[in-house]
């Protein structure tokens, strides 16, 4: 068999370890570098979520408001109902109105021709 010198040994190993270790340490961010890449992302999504919660509170009061368009647009209904009820009654008694005028228009006709016979 043949030996290796044991210089060769330990200088392989040397070697393998100075490479692991360049490897670890070229690719470990430190915080620093993290922090300094993920502020302006942190910025940014704080600023849409404040932008977010900005358009919620306002379809919130839109939403308030067509409620309160619905409830008054109700009461419009319910009132023009009403008027309506109102308006065919009143029609109904100037109808019948203007038959008893009729009725006592004919009369004071009949009476008149008779007095005016007599």
């Amino acid at each position: 068999m043949i030996r290796k010198p044991h210089f060769l040994k330990g200088t392989f190993f040397f070697v393998a370890l100075l490479m692991l270790i360049a490897v670890i340490a070229s690719g470990c961010a430190t915080k620093e570098y993290v922090k300094e890449q993920i502020d302006p992302v942190a910025d940014r999504v704080k600023k849409l979520d404040d932008r977010l919660a900005s358009i919620e509170k306002r379809i919130a009061a839109i939403d308030g408001k067509m409620d309160g368009f619905s409830k008054d647009l109700e009461d419009a209904k319910k009132a023009a109902e009403e008027a309506k009820k109102l308006n065919q009654s009143a029609i109904e008694r100037a109808e019948k109105a203007a038959d008893r005028a009729e009725k006592a228009a004919a009369k004071a006709v009949k009476v008149f021709e008779e007095k005016q016979r007599k």
